[in-house]
């Protein structure tokens, strides 16, 4: 770890320094002051060592805004003790410029000030999108007489995420860290002893490693699954060594040499591990620099891929409220110095200096002060909720994000604070994501080809088995616990390329119809994901024909007559589900079977073009939507009888919303759920 003092600070009886340096999360923000009075030569002000990190203030485009100084001011001894500057602690937010103004009085015509900005302070200094408002602060400071240099700090040890969340970096041994409820380890699925790493964990628990291990992979079916995290419990009787009860196993498969993969991969890998911590309600956790053994990850992908998976999962609330800690600790100087820069860089840091009279540093402060304010907007997004977890996370890791600060609720709105600049760069992009979900079906259609993430089948309907943590069903997966409380088995993509094509040639129809009202929300109701039981009917009878929800097994003595219902929250869904028999593999590919059936159920996530809807009462007589009632919009368009695209109602005994439709081409059945409950 870096353990120099502060860029400015001097270690002589003429310096006085202050700081504070508040908890707000995941950025803090450090005002330090130091002041030099007149006398003597001494040392010279220590200068940061790291001159490649410094930027300077130039006039010239593309230049940051700060102009570096020559050598930084030589610090003045004090006269007599009695002439020397008191401490003084600097008090918070606004009393910064009256605290600087009493300082003042104390010393001489020369004062170095020091600023320490998180990234989002920083902004307008340092982006480059934000010349335009830098060169007017640059020409009033430098003509008020005042020096300034601008630094990139080290990462000092440890930050605290805006979600609460604590990120530490030690050079330690895993196996000797304290006060962590979890440590976490990579293994091979046969949670073999290899590994310099898992060999130090077994020596410090001792034999009962072994059969504890055997354990926990006979719980997981005999084998792990890549990327997917598994845990074992070593109580101290026992005898175990370690600081801790759990292990986490994380099987992460060798570095392939795509990056973009790699990263992916680490990504699930870390995500399931938090998200194992958090179900068993660890609070800290610690973890190596995985992959640097047996995987033969290089440490800067590793470093980088691991420490953006934290961060990802943090500010989309994977890891919950439990979990408060996560340390990085290697014995590998490498190691420490590639996760040390990774964090530096997710939460850069800058050291501001301003160099001159006291007056002169005051207006400055204040200058930038009163600009940071007049720029800062808080906005919050609750479309992100819509996008993808991967959309959301090349969102998040966007090279615009370090310079705000950012947090995502529990309901998975984003909330952004900083420059408007750059969080209407933000919004932008995610109003540009969002419009161009409606888009693929249609496109798709024209096109004659699938969805992107469609793997190659050979036959018409296939099944394809989707890890819970890969971002195509996180989503997905969190929605049917958090709503359902049962556990998921596994999820399967259904693959029908007859019914996708209708379903996407009723969505080019539908787009076109409704062109007028941009608004509408033509496929869901604007939800991510409808729900749907088969009841007694066994799932492939509608996921595998080209008609999909035929009227064959629509309920005929439904509440709003021959349709076929779908709901917008999965526990009505599950009221529905078809109870498992056996385990059905006519339409299965590449997915692993469930051993024993029983207690299993099934039901489907689906994309419903719900198009234009008309709430109303039940009426068990429906045998279709009901016409529009203005019949202008039918002559608009040259359709006679223009009827709704769907009902949407309030289901009696739940009081779950729910959508009816009357057209087999409305729905896709885009998941297979199969669950224990």
């Amino acid at each position: 770890m870096d353990a120099r003092p502060p860029c400015g600070s001097v270690d002589t009886a003429g310096f006085v320094a202050a700081s504070h340096t508040p908890d707000t999360g995941d950025q803090p923000t450090t005002f330090t002051f130091t002041t030099v009075g007149a006398g003597p030569v001494s040392r010279p002000v220590r200068r940061c060592k790291s001159k490649s990190r410094r930027s300077k203030w130039s006039t010239r485009p593309g230049h940051h805004i700060i102009q570096q100084i020559r050598d930084r001011q030589t610090a003045f001894r004090g006269g007599t003790a009695s002439a020397r500057c008191p401490q003084t602690a600097v008090p918070e937010g606004q009393e910064l410029l009256a605290a600087f103004s009493n300082l003042s009085t104390h010393v001489a015509t020369v004062v170095n000030q020091q600023l320490t900005l998180n990234g989002s302070e920083a902004a307008f200094l340092v982006h480059p999108d934000l010349e335009a408002v830098r060169q007017p602060l640059e020409a009033q400071i430098q003509q008020d007489g005042v020096r300034c240099s601008f630094d990139l700090m080290p990462f000092t040890g440890q930050l605290v995420h805006a979600s609460g969340l604590t990120i530490q970096v030690l050079q330690l041994d895993l196996t000797t860290v304290h006060n962590v409820d979890a440590i976490v380890h990579t293994v091979n699925p046969q949670l073999e002893v290899k590994g310099t790493v898992t060999q130090a964990i077994a020596a410090a628990v001792g034999p009962a490693f072994a059969s504890i291990c055997s354990q926990t992979l006979a719980r997981m079916g005999g084998q792990l699954t890549l990327t997917e995290a598994a845990m074992s419990t070593f109580p101290s009787a026992c005898g175990s060594q370690l600081h801790c009860q759990h292990v986490i196993h994380a099987p992460l498969p060798p570095c392939s040499g795509f990056g973009a993969d790699d990263e992916d991969c680490m990504q699930c890998t870390i995500h399931s591990v938090l998200a194992t911590a958090t179900k068993a309600l660890v609070t800290s956790l610690a973890m190596p620099l995985l992959g640097g053994g047996l995987a033969k990850w290089p440490t800067q992908l590793a470093a980088r891929a691991q420490v953006k998976a934290v961060f990802a999962a943090a500010a989309t609330n994977l890891i919950g409220t439990s979990l408060k800690k996560v340390v990085f600790t290697d014995l590998s100087s490498e190691a420490t110095s590639a996760l040390s820069a990774e964090l530096a860089r997710q939460a850069p840091q800058y050291c501001l200096s301003l160099e001159g009279s006291p007056a002169a540093c005051h207006k400055a402060v204040q200058l930038l002060t009163t600009s940071h304010e007049a720029r800062k907007q808080q906005v919050q997004l609750a479309a992100f909720c819509k996008l993808s977890r991967e959309q959301q996370h090349d969102v998040l890791q966007s090279s615009t994000m370090p310079f705000l600060t950012k947090s995502v609720s529990s309901d998975g709105a984003l909330s952004l604070e900083g420059d408007k600049q750059l969080v209407s760069q933000v919004k932008c992009q995610v109003e540009r994501l969002v419009a161009a979900i409606k888009l693929p079906y249609v496109l798709q259609c024209q096109s004659g080809s699938y969805p992107a993430h469609w793997a190659q089948q050979q036959t018409n309907t296939q099944l394809f088995e989707v890890d819970l943590m890969s971002p195509e069903v996180a989503d997905l997966a969190q929605t049917f616990r958090q709503q359902a409380h049962l556990e998921i088995v596994k999820v399967e993509r259904i693959q029908n390329m007859k019914l996708w094509k209708l379903f996407a040639l009723h969505y080019g129809h539908m787009q076109e119809r409704w062109s007028q009202e941009p608004g509408l929300h033509l496929v869901n109701g604007g939800l991510p994901m409808l729900w749907h039981g088969t009841s007694a009917t066994e799932p492939h009878k509608v996921y595998a024909t080209e008609q999909g929800f035929t009227f064959n097994f629509a309920r005929t003595e439904g509440i709003w007559g021959s349709g076929t219902y779908y709901s917008c929250q999965a526990p009505l869904a599950t009221r529905f589900a078809h109870t498992l028999q056996h385990q059905d593999l006519a339409f299965t590919n590449y997915s692993a079977g469930v051993p024993n059936s029983k207690g299993l159920r099934q039901i489907l996530a689906v994309d419903v073009l719900t198009g234009k809807s008309k709430e109303m009462q039940a009426d068990s007589s429906m045998r279709n939507a009901p016409k529009i009632e203005d019949e202008s919009v039918g002559r608009r368009l040259g359709i006679s009888e223009l009827r709704y695209d769907s009902i949407k109602a309030i289901h009696p005994q739940s009081g779950t919303p729910i959508y009816v439709t009357y057209n087999s081409g409305h729905g896709y059945p885009k998941y297979l759920i199969t669950y224990r409950g």
